[in-house]
């Protein structure tokens, strides 16, 4: 009887531990923490906030309320705030901004549990650092109302997974989302006009990169050591000028530039551009992005000798066949498990883009 007693108050501490408590709350700049009981900062797990709150508020969230995992401050205004009792060594805090060190991991036990926010839609800015090693974070919406986006401001965000920059952002800052190891494709509206060094490196899992087209700089090794990269989409006309190893560590051999109609000539000449080897005119979608899917269509066999087929389209694609060095040697359309014969071809690698509706798949043959 005591063992089966244990047992049941084991199972009850376990389903109060792991249950979901919510709460909404308005407030004043400043009086967060009045407001939350002491039971109620170590039980909440989803948060709504609204009202007008400032650094003191976001410290409270982040130091105090221990097993917060869901926040939603979308209606909230941030005020300034000047004094000692904000979330870094500051004493000035400007309106309307996510103040630095928001939810860094070294401030607070709390950060490190949080998935999911919901960000004013009155913001301006995200201040220095203020998501570092988040690493449960998975989505992150950059509200639209946004125009800069501070240094390490996602640094070390291993979870994130989905991400949408606002289109009123100009400048994403050094090492801002340095090694988000989890995001698989990425889109730099036209708004951005800089991109600061190593913003990007490390994402190691990246696969499709969209660039807009008033990017005037993009700084050193920004998407360095993001070598699963199979596909960037470039809409500027005009070469942006690189800075050292901004692409370093992608294979420019297999890695496509899908570039604007007439630029490929300026684009195979400009420094760091150059280096790329496959180079696709007039194939940039109009509203971001491609879809880009791994591991789904298989090509077989491969190594091929005369011919291919391909398994696991869902209904008829476009084929374009390209050797190294971006010269398109077969186009036609094609349907699941349909015979591709390549026999006139000369040993060697080529690669075959696969293009249906909003997807893309590229895949390297080996011909011998």
């Amino acid at each position: 009887m005591k063992k089966i007693f244990l047992l049941t108050t084991s199972l009850l501490f376990a389903f109060f531990l792991n249950a979901q408590v919510s709460k909404t709350v308005n407030v004043s700049a400043g009086g967060l923490s009045t407001q939350l009981t002491s039971s109620e900062k170590s039980t909440i797990t989803n948060l709504t906030v609204t009202g007008f709150i400032d650094a003191r508020d976001i410290k409270c969230i982040r130091d105090q309320i221990s097993n917060l995992s869901v926040l939603d401050i979308s209606s909230t205004i941030i005020m300034p705030y000047i004094g000692t009792l904000g979330t870094s060594t500051s004493t000035n805090y400007p309106p309307f901004e996510m103040p630095e060190y928001s939810f860094h991991k070294n401030w607070g036990a709390s950060n490190t549990k949080l998935t999911s926010i919901k960000l004013p839609t009155t913001l301006l800015s995200i201040g220095n650092m203020a998501f570092f090693e988040c690493m449960k974070l998975s989505s992150v919406t950059i509200p639209n109302s946004v125009t800069t986006i501070g240094s390490d401001a996602f640094e070390f965000c291993s979870g994130l997974v989905s991400l949408s920059i606002g289109n009123s952002v100009t400048s994403i800052g050094n090492y801002a989302f340095w090694n988000c190891t989890g995001l698989t494709s990425l889109t730099i509206p036209n708004s951005v006009t800089s991109i600061g060094i190593y913003a990007f490196s490390g994402c190691s899992s990246l696969v499709s990169l969209s660039i807009g087209n008033s990017v005037t700089s993009i700084g050193d090794y920004a998407f360095g050591l993001c070598d699963e990269l199979t596909s960037i989409y470039v809409y500027a006309i005009t070469p942006v000028v690189l800075g050292s190893g901004v692409f370093g560590s992608v294979d420019t051999r297999t890695c496509s530039l899908y570039l604007p109609t007439g630029s490929k000539s300026a684009y195979e000449v400009a420094p760091g551009w150059g280096d790329f080897i496959i180079f696709i005119e007039g194939q940039l979608p109009v509203t971001g992005i491609i879809n880009m899917k791994k591991n789904v269509i298989n090509l077989y066999p491969n190594p091929v000798t005369d011919g291919f087929y391909i398994d696991g389209l869902e209904a008829t694609s476009n084929l374009t066949l390209t050797d190294f060095g971006g010269k398109i040697l077969l186009t036609k359309q094609i349907t699941a498990n349909e015979y591709v014969s390549v026999g006139i071809l000369p040993k060697g690698v080529y690669i075959a883009i696969l293009t249906s509706g909003n997807s893309v798949h590229k895949i390297k043959i080996v011909k011998r």
